[in-house]
């Protein structure tokens, strides 16, 4: 694994010097455009009719499509009743990284179907991979525009107190820090280029806020559009305690349309985000996992098995190695919006809502990944790529370590093209203040050929959580005469499948999916017990034996047994009464 990660960073040496003199100036990164990537997935389906769906599960705010590929292949059991992968990328405008994996992941799927591969094929007959590569592609075609930009809203209105803006012409929208004592950040120590957050006891420098043409420092978190990956319905923080967030929880079509699908498709166990870091260019790393700490003991048990599996593939461990017990979650710190705050009072800094990012421990809120455990206990996690294990334990430290790893390598391999240095701007409206850092793309955006050599691993990754899912099995149905007209029928359903067929969270916010077992009976009649009964969840490798009285009304008579589970999969035996 050593080896394969050095092999990986020669070869991101090698492109990142190329890629150098492109940064020079400002140009696209080379990804798909809306117009590409609905293409690319329509040669895709053409090219893999039997084993390919495409679907319009709804529209962006710039009324632009947001697809859904399916990838199945056919067999007895109906595709609403196998356990279902959700695959969801480029929820950030600037995630494009992100998309073109989640569609080499699908490609990759069905070139080993193609191969023979018997795993493959196992799994396209048994479970269903649903893949939606761009949720946000309006704010990914803002990287196709000029000037450059990095944000990773969709294209949401508002702005009232001023919007994004080349305020210096040189083709760039970057950052802004503009210097206050009250400010959240201050200089790096040990490089003046960086800027890290002031400790509670620390004197402020600045704020750092997008380059544009905002009315007062705060106003930046207010600027058009929302930040997708921050407006799903759990844990929602408002926009002042959450930049982004938007005006109300699924306010935003792209969202909307994503949870519409999820529900309307209650058999998908497993959500799988892909999203591009942005500590290290080294090594792919999952999200933190459980989404917000609050796993079950039983589904930590799962998340330590992904955690020793990511190892094994990618060489590291993501990061919450061990998730965090069951409890509140942390308590958000003060923010203010304008000159109305506490945190001074209380003797703790305030937190403006110019920051993208939240400060030191507190946790993203409203995100993809807690909508689908918090809410309906999916096994989600996500794999990351473009990005390297963490350093220190505490969280600040991690993230400015990451910050000097990124300027290093900067210097060194781009010969410092891809960061700005600060200068002087005099603002219409903030005074004096200074525009620079890193170049929009330089950190998120890898070289595709880096996408291409994560395929494999990225594509284990995936095809071991859809191993990881429950199914459903009639082990044994047989009937007993009792004499006359009546037997004992007798019905053992077992799950063949390494995990419940439940989550624990599931359980716990009662979207559990049961198993059942139904009787449909021709010329017979239940004389003790009831036509459908309720298996609740099944663990993995258990059973589970239920038993009727029947009679038989005519001289010959039938009963189809059937075990079904939205989430794990369908299967019937039938028995004749003679």
């Amino acid at each position: 694994m050593l080896g394969m990660s050095l092999r990986a960073s020669a070869a991101l040496c090698a492109l990142a010097v190329a890629a150098a003199v492109a940064l020079a100036a400002p140009s696209a990164p080379p990804y798909d455009t809306h117009r590409d990537l609905t293409a690319r997935l329509r040669r895709l389906t053409a090219a893999h009719p039997r084993l390919t769906r495409l679907e319009r599960i709804g529209v962006s705010r710039e009324r632009r499509e947001l697809w859904m590929l399916q990838v199945a292949a056919p067999s007895a059991l109906a595709l609403e009743r196998r356990p279902g992968i959700l695959v969801v990328a480029n929820l950030a405008g600037n995630d494009l990284a992100g998309s073109a994996l989640a569609i080499a992941l699908a490609e990759g799927l069905l070139t080993r179907h193609a191969g023979g591969d018997a795993d493959v094929r196992s799994l396209l007959e048994t479970r269903v991979f649903y893949f939606i590569p761009r949720l946000n592609p309006d704010g990914a075609e803002r990287a196709f525009r000029r000037p450059l930009v990095l944000d990773r809203r969709n294209a949401a209105p508002g702005g009232d107190e001023g919007r994004l803006a080349d305020l210096n012409g040189d083709g760039f929208i970057t950052m802004m820090r503009v210097p206050d004592p009250d400010g959240a950040w201050k200089q790096d120590e040990k490089d003046p280029r960086l800027l890290v957050r002031a400790g509670r006891l620390d004197q402020g420098q600045y704020h750092l806020v997008p380059e544009g043409d905002f009315r007062r420092p705060e106003a930046a978190a207010l600027r058009p559009g929302v930040d997708l990956n921050r407006n799903f319905p759990v844990n929602w923080k408002m926009d002042y305690q959450q930049a982004g967030a938007g005006p109300r929880p699924v306010s935003e079509a792209e969202v909307r349309a994503f949870l519409e699908f999820a529900n309307a498709h209650p058999n998908t166990y497993v959500l799988h985000v892909l999203q591009v870091g942005t500590d290290d260019p080294t090594l792919p790393r999952a999200q933190d996992i459980p989404p917000r700490g609050q796993g079950t003991p039983y589904d930590q048990v799962y998340y330590e098995r992904l955690t020793k599996k990511h190892k094994e593939l990618f060489g590291n461990a993501p990061r919450g190695q061990q998730p965090i017990p069951p409890g509140p979650p942390p308590v958000p710190q003060f923010a203010r919006r304008g000159g109305f705050f506490f945190g001074r009072f209380f003797g703790l800094r305030t937190v403006t809502v110019d920051e993208e990012r939240p400060a030191g421990s507190e946790r993203y809120a409203g995100t993809c990944l807690d909508w689908g455990y918090d809410t309906h206990g999916l096994l989600a996690a996500a794999a990351e790529l473009w990005t390297a294990p963490p350093k220190p334990d505490d969280a600040e430290k991690k993230r400015a370590e990451g910050e000097r790893g990124w300027l290093e390598w900067n210097d060194e391999v781009l010969d410092g093209e891809g960061f700005l240095p600060w200068t002087p701007f005099e603002h219409p409206h903030l005074g004096p203040v200074e525009i620079g850092g890193w170049k929009p793309f330089t950190k998120d955006s890898p070289p595709p050929e880096v996408v291409a050599e994560a395929v494999e691993p990225h594509l284990n990754f995936l095809l071991w959580r859809a191993e990881q899912t429950p199914l459903v099995q009639l082990k044994e149905v047989r009937v007993e005469a009792l004499g006359g007209a009546y037997y004992r029928l007798r019905a053992t359903v077992t799950n063949i499948g390494p995990v419940a067929t439940s989550t624990g969270q599931g359980v716990r916010s009662r979207d559990d999916r049961a198993v059942f077992l139904q009787l449909d009976l021709t010329n017979a009649e239940i004389v003790v017990g009831v036509r459908r009964a309720n298996a609740g969840v099944i663990g993995p490798g258990r059973e589970k034996t239920f038993e009727w009285i029947v009679r038989r009304t005519a001289a010959t008579g039938r009963i189809v047994v059937t075990a079904d589970s939205a989430r794990a999969g369908i299967d019937r035996k039938a028995v004749d009464l003679r």
